[in-house]
């Protein structure tokens, strides 16, 4: 049969049962076979008619194709079988087709992925499902170790990463580099994969990669704020130092992470951890404001560094941020300031700061509540004489 040119092929040399084939026309396909169309025969990419059929859904021309006799399991010039094609691209349909069929379903593409690896990095969980079904192995890792599981995770497919563990998946499993799912699902801010991992048993604190960090190392590191928060309230630990004597404080730091930083003060991190014969978190911190970092720069919530740290109370990070002229009387959206998170959490050497610092003693919060209203409420005594001390108006 010869082959034709297609412009809107993109001069793949295709045959006219190529053509017919992608465009799903089993009558069609079935005349040229008949007619002696050499159902082998493949265009510029390696693929065959099954190939382009399997890649764009078309199950009925598969059927055909594959009873014809059409090799299942052939490659593709990049090492793609129809199978791990249809996978990726969750034709359901198809797969069912080509595995009813005898196609091969733990076969390895040249990468060494398999199909169940292809649907787990687009997230087709009906297409996992089905392959697991027909045998798939589920730990089954490409060359470099990256398993099903590894792909969903950091795909942030949830629904597919609860199916791999229900079937059997190990949470623990490592890559070659030393990562695990856990690990690949700190990589993004989904905090709702990292939290099924846990549910399911993964180790929050494993050391991974080659300088022994944990998934909350490196979800600090990214700035990945609903992850890290989701690792911490499963037990991360927060004051951990890697290999290289870095904790996930330094790593944020270090990447200027405000939200993070803001998150680790606020479950009670210690400030002062060194990195050995260096700096400590805050004199990163203040290397990156004398950089022209923003000292006043809101988070999503509009909380301002202060803030943080005045509803956290750490008295020396205040201290650093009003040395470094943070505004101390910005407030978030409610029209709180940092003053008011201070007294709320009876916070004394933080209010005297902030006064010190020239904070507004009487400025009022949306509501009308001001900070000596909030001191009052929460009762607390010494708050109140500080407050009256530095002008606070009692009427």
């Amino acid at each position: 049969m010869t082959r034709v040119s297609l412009p809107w092929a993109f001069s793949d040399e295709v045959t006219t049962l190529h053509v017919t084939s992608e465009l799903g026309h089993p009558t069609l396909a079935r005349l040229l076979l008949q007619r002696g169309a050499n159902a082998s025969l493949k265009d510029a990419h390696g693929r065959t008619p099954l190939f382009v059929a399997a890649q764009s859904g078309q199950a009925s021309v598969v059927k055909l194709l594959v009873d014809h006799g059409v090799a299942k399991d052939e490659q593709d010039n990049g090492g793609l079988t129809p199978l791990a094609c249809a996978a990726f691209n969750g034709h359901i349909d198809v797969v069912k087709t080509l595995l009813e069929k005898g196609a091969e379903v733990n076969r390895k593409v040249l990468c060494g992925e398999t199909a169940l690896l292809a649907a787990s990095q687009s997230g087709s969980v009906a297409v996992a499902q089905l392959l697991i079904e027909f045998g798939a192995v589920v730990d089954m890792a490409s060359e470099n170790g990256c398993t099903a599981l590894m792909f969903a995770a950091q795909g942030g497919h949830v629904e597919l990463v609860e199916l791999l563990l229900n079937a059997g998946a190990s949470a623990d499993v490592e890559n070659d580099d030393g990562f695990t799912a856990l690990w690949c699902a700190a990589l993004t801010d989904d905090a709702a994969v990292a939290e099924l991992l846990l549910v399911k048993g993964a180790e929050v604190d494993k050391k991974q990669g080659a300088q022994g960090g944990t998934a909350l190392s490196v979800a600090c590191e990214l700035g990945n704020v609903s992850v890290a928060r989701a690792l911490i309230e499963g037990g991360a630990a927060i004051d951990f130092s890697d290999e290289i004597d870095v904790s996930p404080l330094i790593r944020a730091t270090l990447s200027g992470k405000a939200g993070v930083i803001a998150l680790l003060i606020e479950k009670g991190v210690d400030v002062d951890k060194q990195i050995p014969g260096s700096s400590t978190a805050l004199a990163i911190a203040c290397d990156h404001i004398d950089g022209g970092a923003s000292v006043d720069l809101p988070n999503q919530d509009g909380l301002t560094p202060l803030i943080w740290a005045s509803r956290a109370g750490n008295a020396k990070l205040v201290q650093l941020l009003l040395e470094k002229r943070a505004s101390v009387d910005l407030a978030n959206p409610a029209g709180e300031t940092a003053l008011m998170f201070a007294v709320s959490k009876g916070n004394v050497a933080v209010v005297k700061a902030l006064l010190q610092a020239g904070a507004s003693v009487n400025k009022k919060a949306l509501n009308g509540t001001t900070a000596l209203g909030v001191a009052y409420m929460e009762g607390y005594e010494a708050v109140v004489k500080v407050l009256v001390e530095n002008g606070a108006v009692t009427t």
